[in-house]
């Protein structure tokens, strides 16, 4: 978890914009059992795509100060 710090504040930035792309291009979910996994696995697959996409902009130069 320590080397998750320097990123949570890109993580925050970038998860909405992620959520927004998935609402928008995701199928419509079932109802019923469906939606008792899709909730975590939704949460789990932003989470990871907002860490890997903050880690990257932190390594490029032009973009390091802004995450």
């Amino acid at each position: 978890l320590p080397a998750l710090a320097p990123l949570t504040f890109g993580i925050y930035l970038i998860h909405p914009a992620l959520l927004d792309l998935l609402e928008r291009n995701a199928p419509a979910a079932g109802q019923g059992a469906a939606a008792f996994w899709r909730l975590p696995l939704l949460a789990s697959a932003v989470f990871l795509l907002s860490a890997a996409l903050s880690w990257c902009l932190r390594q490029h130069p032009l973009t390091r100060r802004f995450i």
